[in-house]
């Protein structure tokens, strides 16, 4: 038995044999977030909903910023717009996205390095003001349980989830 089944967590076969999706949804979650804190290898898929996974805590425990500021780097920023728009939260990969153009300064060559040492409590008043907006919004417009998406996309990737 396997250190993540004595804590409860499912295999990812009885996390699909869920017949509600919220049961579901919070079974990969935590399957998911299990094979990442244990850094085992992640699967295309897998690593999709994984980044989605971190926004909500990161975000909610030190802000919107800190997601661009400490939780995530400059590629992982894109995988996240890519992982946002895979599962249909399609407002919200616009959101992110448009907070980070303003996180960069609209720097489209900016460098992982730079990236960086960007320092969020720098940005210009406007472009920080509307930083903030996004924030306040941006939570409103993901809904990774309950809302069918996770469960949508596992389905369509079911190959992909070992």
């Amino acid at each position: 038995m396997s250190e993540g089944r004595n804590r409860g967590v499912k295999t990812v076969d009885e996390v699909f044999a869920h017949s509600s999706i919220v049961d579901f949804e919070n079974g990969m979650n935590a399957f998911i977030m299990e094979k990442f804190v244990a850094r085992k290898p992640l699967t295309k898929s897998e690593e999709t909903l994984a980044l989605l996974y971190r926004i909500e805590p990161s975000m909610y425990s030190n802000g919107f910023v800190d997601l661009f500021y400490q939780e995530f780097s400059l590629l992982e920023t894109k995988k996240v717009i890519e992982a946002l728009e895979a599962l249909g939260f399609l407002e919200a990969a616009k959101l992110f996205n448009e907070a980070k153009e303003i996180y960069v300064g609209h720097n489209r060559n900016i460098t992982e390095e730079e990236y960086g040492r960007r320092d969020p409590f720098r940005m210009e008043t406007s472009p920080g003001l509307r930083f903030d907006e996004i924030g306040e919004v941006f939570g409103n417009t993901l809904n990774l349980v309950g809302g069918g998406k996770v469960y949508e996309f596992a389905k369509r990737n079911r190959d992909d989830f070992i």
